[in-house]
């Protein structure tokens, strides 16, 4: 297996992923995909090809790497032309007469490619934008391994690596990312002067137009970047071994009496910091989720203490490597005092023992129920995020409402009533938001929320986008309570919601095969994610469509409060009122 930077490090995460990538790719998960990063990946990275200026971009198109890696070294020649008497030609892996001659080359396929200055080849558009200093997808290979740079930034005597993410901080695996471009860099004979991380500022307020050197960030990481880039070579050979093994690298856990000099695992090299990857691990999930963490958990015991509330990776890996498996294994050890657990991992627990489907502390619940008012408002908003903030008054990833669900008991006896809104798209939907949600909401009335901080928080942004309607919102930000309490306290636990509090487990599990209820019966979106995508859709939607689809929003939002009004009748009767 020939390795990219992408590949690299996945493999740097747990190198058994090269492996099932090259022998079993039928078993990837393709749902750890997450489209809207990768969205906002290519959204920031189109940004961001203007930061320093003029730029060429290589283009990616059929026929395989080798023209990008070929247009690239000609691109690198004639930026490098460009410096005229400053160039120190003994720092490059051409000499000057080769660089003309690259440079004549990317001429005469400009000149040749037709009408305008490149027609329509995409190669010979590039190619007619030759002498930019700033190459965007720099393309190169040694010895079958690719990486495609960012950004490069070509000056007289080296050039300079800028990779681009559209996260807000800096991670260890974007250095290792940034090592793999700098060793392919040097194995072409590339001096590589710096390396360079650009991350969105997460600080960056929108006013007008994107300013780009106001929402990127740029962090200079040579030092970092230099040390790790010693033992990328080995390191190289150790992945490409175990992806290109026959059989499938054995898993070997600490202390569990496997020989990691066995195999494939030969090649470990501690002083490089390899080692053969574990059986599972916080690697499964860290940095990035592993399509392939199904079948390598396929034996791992379900209900068991992975399934734990709230139990941290480094105590659920230390109980599991310590033969502390199964919820038998965890009450054991509970009794016999090595555990200690959280009032929910109790009820857990004790609803496996007794095969008991709904645990509750009656007068637990009458008291949280005895703390809300009449009337009773259930309220839940839908919002969108994205890497560039779109509004003014905005910050990169900032939850902008564009819909909300409210249903309202006046009284005891009182109709359910129904209120919701649905901004159109395209535009800001704030202010009309903000409106209906003021005169949608009771005077006076506690309003109810499952998982209570995300509300508030949109409110707070709203009040303070609209400090006319302050008074009004904040009030409602004041009068919230939340649903999920009951469950965060072990008031009240339900044995199929496993170790999750989120309402999408918490309420199939209270009501099993209740139509009504059921997120996966609805018309369109199922999850938040999708309602996401669906309302970015809308605005390109054939307006014989729009109807249909603004219905399936409104639809699933709806459920979102309907389900709290069941969760919340469910939790008086386990109460006993």
């Amino acid at each position: 297996m020939n390795l990219s930077k992408s590949r690299y490090t996945r493999g740097v995460q747990c190198p058994k992923m090269l492996w099932l990538e090259a022998h079993r790719p039928e078993l990837f998960d393709a749902s750890v995909m997450n489209e809207a990063v990768l969205t906002a990946g290519n959204e920031v990275g189109d940004l961001a090809m203007g930061y320093y200026g003029d730029y060429v971009e290589v283009p990616f198109c059929d026929g395989g790497f080798a023209p990008l890696v070929e247009l690239t070294e000609r691109l690198v020649m004639a930026a490098v032309l460009s410096w005229g008497d400053e160039v120190d030609w003994d720092a490059w892996p051409f000499t000057e007469d080769e660089a003309r001659a690259g440079a004549a080359a990317l001429a005469r396929r400009a000149r040749d490619a037709g009408d305008g200055p490149a027609g329509n080849d995409l190669m010979a558009r590039a190619a007619a934008l030759a002498g930019r200093r700033v190459i965007c997808e720099a393309t190169f290979a040694h010895d079958g391994d690719l990486c495609m740079a960012d950004l490069l930034l070509v000056g007289p005597a080296g050039v300079r690596l800028v990779e681009v993410k559209s996260s807000t901080h800096v991670r260890d695996v974007y250095l290792h990312d940034m090592a793999f471009q700098c060793w392919v860099l040097g194995a072409c004979g590339y001096r590589v002067e710096s390396a360079s991380l650009m991350h969105v500022d997460g600080s960056y307020v929108r006013e007008g137009d994107v300013d780009l050197h106001g929402l990127f960030a740029v962090e200079d990481r040579t030092a970092e970047v230099r040390t790790l880039v010693t033992g990328v070579g080995k390191r190289a050979a150790f992945l490409k071994a175990v992806a290109d093994a026959d059989d499938e690298p054995a898993l070997v856990a600490p202390d569990r009496g496997a020989d990691p000099a066995e195999g494939p695992w030969a090649l470990t090299d501690d002083a490089a910091g390899l080692r053969p990857p574990l059986d599972i691990g916080p690697h499964c999930t860290r940095p990035y989720p592993c399509g392939y963490r199904a079948w390598c958990w396929r034996d791992v015991p379900s209900p068991g203490v992975f399934d734990l509330y709230r139990w941290s990776a480094r105590r659920a890996f230390g109980s599991y490597d310590g033969g502390v498996a199964t919820f038998e294994d965890v009450a054991r050890a509970v009794e016999s005092g090595v555990l200690r657990l959280s009032a929910v991992a109790v009820r857990q627990v004790r609803a496996w023992e007794g095969g008991a489907d709904v645990l509750a502390d009656p007068v637990a619940l009458r008291r949280f129920l005895d703390g809300l008012g009449w009337p009773l408002a259930f309220l839940d908003f839908e919002t969108f995020q994205q890497a560039v903030p779109p509004l003014a008054g905005t910050r990169p990833y900032e939850q902008i409402p564009t819909q909300f669900s409210l249903h309202v008991l006046a009284g005891p006896d009182a109709p359910l009533e129904h209120r919701e809104f649905l901004a159109e798209p395209g535009g800001d939907p704030r202010r009309a938001l903000a409106e209906a949600l003021v005169a949608a909401v009771p005077e006076g009335a506690c309003v109810l929320a499952y998982n209570m901080s995300f509300e508030k928080a949109v409110i707070r942004g709203l009040a303070e986008s609209f400090p006319d309607l302050a008074g009004a919102l904040m009030a409602i930000h004041d009068a919230a309570r939340d649903l999920m309490t009951p469950f965060q306290s072990g008031a009240c636990y339900a044995a199929a919601q496993g170790g999750s509090l989120s309402i999408k487990a918490v309420l199939p599990a209270l009501f099993p095969d209740d139509p009504e209820l059921d997120y996966h019966a609805l018309p369109g979106p199922a999850n938040g994610g999708e309602a996401v995508a669906a309302f970015g859709a809308l605005a390109s939607l054939p307006p014989e469509e729009v109807p249909a689809a603004r219905a399936a929003l409104l639809a699933y939002c709806r459920l979102d409060t309907l389900a709290m009004v069941r969760i919340w009748e469910r939790l008086r009767e386990l109460a006993g009122e």
